[in-house]
């Protein structure tokens, strides 16, 4: 068992803070570290150049993105020409392109309580040695990151690499994280096969959404893995019987009311992930 798994609850940081602040940005997850939060749920994409990049789509958001000359993304094709000519795919984006995009500045109706302001998309590893520099900065102890590979097959190709290639894209930012200090997760089982084949000892979640019941979801996945993270409302107390059962933590997602969490914690799960690590 990995430290950061062996207290009884812990609470994550979803996208850092994203009911205060720009999702996925270096302003949001030190918010959630101000907060106490005990880890960072991030999600990672690759852009043309191989960066691996911060972002929750593998395109920029038409809901809360601008270009670099502030007009608003509001086509989510990927293949729509904008009128500064160019589409929104990261995967078809150099880093240096994906940088000049500001999401941090427009209104998300659906977080009226963010602080806006300007923001960009960061590297992991920008995202790492930011947390890192704060940390020291203000004498605070430093979350676990759980860095969700946005991947899919529909997607292999065109928004994303393939999984052999993604992996070998990670190495290099994963190599200034101690493997007891972040885990990785996807609902691409497809993509945990591989990265459990070429990193046996990394802690890996599979995250679901779906209906079905933990024995075919696992069934998909094909190996035992260290975390299940199911939506919080396709959580039933059989699932949580058998997780005990087979040695398995569960960490559910995105649970943003007081009472939901408090009744979760009293269910003897290990952790949600929530928008609002202020209210708890």
């Amino acid at each position: 068992m990995v430290i950061f798994l062996e207290k009884k609850f812990h609470v994550q940081g979803h996208r850092g803070a994203r009911g205060l602040m720009p999702e996925n940005t270096i302003e949001s997850c030190t918010t959630a570290i101000r907060l106490g939060v005990g880890g960072l749920e991030i999600d990672v994409v690759c852009s043309a150049d191989g960066q691996i990049v911060v972002s929750h789509d593998p395109w920029m958001s038409p809901v809360f993105c601008s270009y670099p000359n502030g007009a608003p993304v509001l086509n989510a094709n990927t293949e729509f020409t904008s009128p500064i000519g160019m589409g929104v795919n990261l995967y078809r984006m150099s880093y240096y392109l994906i940088r000049q995009f500001d999401c941090g500045s427009r209104e998300n109706a659906r977080f009226p309580l963010q602080m806006l302001r300007k923001s960009h998309k960061p590297t992991l590893i920008e995202l790492i040695e930011a947390v890192d520099q704060f940390c020291k900065e203000h004498n605070l102890p430093k979350p676990f990151f759980n860095i969700e590979v946005k991947s899919h097959p529909k997607w292999y190709g065109k928004y994303v690499p393939m999984p052999t290639e993604f992996i070998k894209l990670l190495r290099h930012p994963l190599s200034i994280l101690p493997f007891d200090t972040y885990y990785i997760s996807s609902f691409d089982p497809r993509f945990l096969r591989a990265f459990k084949k070429e990193n046996p000892k990394v802690t890996l979640a599979y995250l679901t959404e779906n209906r079905l019941s933990l024995k075919d979801n696992l069934r998909k996945l094909s190996f035992k893995p260290d975390i299940y993270s199911p939506y919080y409302r396709r959580l039933n107390d059989k699932t949580i019987r058998l997780c005990k059962k087979m040695g398995i933590q569960i960490i559910t997602w995105t649970v943003n009311d007081l009472n939901v969490m408090r009744k979760l914690k009293q269910r003897g799960i290990s952790g949600i992930i929530t928008d609002f690590p202020d209210i708890i």
